[in-house]
C-alpha cells in the first residue's frame, strides 16, 4: 500500500468513484505529489477541445494529450519516467456512507485506502443521472459541454467525447475499459482510446452476462462483478513494466437488475 501516493473518494449522487494512482517505477514512488499536478489541466484541455465553435484538430489533441501526461511538446515518452499508473473504480448506486462509516458493514481495506489517501467531501453535479455522471468523470466537462445531457440514446455522441484515457493512450499509456459504459443503450462497441475493451449493452445482467470483449461477443458464466474484476486484474498483471496503464473499471454493482440484458437485439 505504500506505493499508493494518491487516492480520492468521490461521491456523486449515488455514484462512487475510487481512484488509485500508484507509481510506474520505484523512482516515481519517491516523488512528491507535485508530479500529479499536470493531470489537473485535463478539464481545461478537454473543455478547450470541445468548446462551442471550435474544431478538434490533430494538433489540439496532441497538445491536450501531452498536457494530461505531464509532458510538453518537446518531450519524448522516454524522457518521462515518473508517469503514474491509474486504476479508476466506478461503483453504481453506492452512497459514500455505504462503505465509509457504515453502522455494521466493516470494510477495513477501503478504510485503509481512505486513511492513506485523499477524500473529496465537496463534489457536485449539475446532472444527477447515470450517463451524464459517467461522461463528467471521463471528460472533466459539464454535460452541456460534452453532450451527454441525459440517459437517452447518446451512443453516437459518446464515440466523439474526448476522455482522459483517450488522451493518455495517445501519450503512450496502455488503456483498458471494463464494465458499464451506459452512454447509449444498444451499442457496446469500443470507444476511442482504449486498447482493451470489455463492456455490455445497457444495464447488462448480473448472472451469466453477454460481453463485448474487443469486438468479440462472449457468453460468460458467473457473476458480473467477479467477471469484470478478473478481466481488469488480468489487464494489470500482464501490462508491460515499461509502459504505464489506465484501468477504468465501471462496475454494474450495485444497480438493481432492471430490464436485464438477456437478448442482443
Amino acid at each position: 500500500m505504500s506505493l499508493y501516493r494518491n487516492l480520492s473518494f468521490t461521491f456523486l449522487l449515488g455514484t462512487l468513484a475510487i481512484v488509485l494512482v500508484n507509481a510506474a517505477s520505484s523512482e516515481a514512488a519517491q516523488t512528491s505529489p507535485q508530479s500529479l499536478e499536470p493531470f489537473s489541466s485535463f478539464s481545461a484541455q478537454s473543455d478547450n477541445l470541445q468548446s462551442s465553435g471550435k474544431q478538434i484538430t490533430e494538433s489540439s489533441l496532441a497538445d491536450a494529450r501531452y498536457a494530461v501526461a505531464g509532458l510538453d511538446r518537446t518531450s519524448t515518452i522516454l524522457d518521462e519516467p515518473r508517469r503514474p499508473n491509474i486504476v479508476f473504480v466506478l461503483l453504481d448506486d453506492v452512497r459514500f456512507d455505504d462503505i465509509i462509516d457504515h453502522p455494521f458493514v466493516n470494510l477495513p481495506n477501503i478504510r485503509k485506502l481512505q486513511s492513506e489517501g485523499m477524500t473529496l467531501t465537496n463534489f457536485f453535479t449539475s446532472a444527477p443521472l447515470c450517463s451524464p455522471s459517467r461522461a463528467v468523470f471521463l471528460t472533466g466537462q459539464y454535460p452541456h459541454r460534452n453532450g451527454i445531457i441525459d440517459n437517452g440514446e447518446r451512443a453516437q455522441q459518446s464515440h466523439k467525447i474526448v476522455t482522459f484515457p483517450r488522451l493518455l493512450n495517445e501519450a503512450g499509456y496502455r488503456t483498458g475499459f471494463f464494465g458499464k459504459w451506459h452512454m447509449g443503450h444498444d451499442d457496446d462497441t469500443a470507444r476511442p482510446g482504449f486498447d482493451r475493451w470489455v463492456s455490455f449493452l445497457g444495464q447488462g445482467a448480473y448472472f451469466d452476462p453477454t460481453l463485448n470483449v474487443d469486438g468479440t461477443i462472449v457468453q460468460e458464466e458467473g457473476y458480473m462483478t467477479d467477471i469484470l474484476s478478473d478481466y481488469a486484474i488480468s489487464f494489470i498483471e500482464t501490462n508491460p513494466s515499461s509502459q504505464p496503464f489506465v484501468a477504468f473499471i465501471a462496475q454494474k454493482a450495485s444497480h438493481p437488475e432492471v430490464h436485464p440484458n438477456k437478448i442482443r437485439s
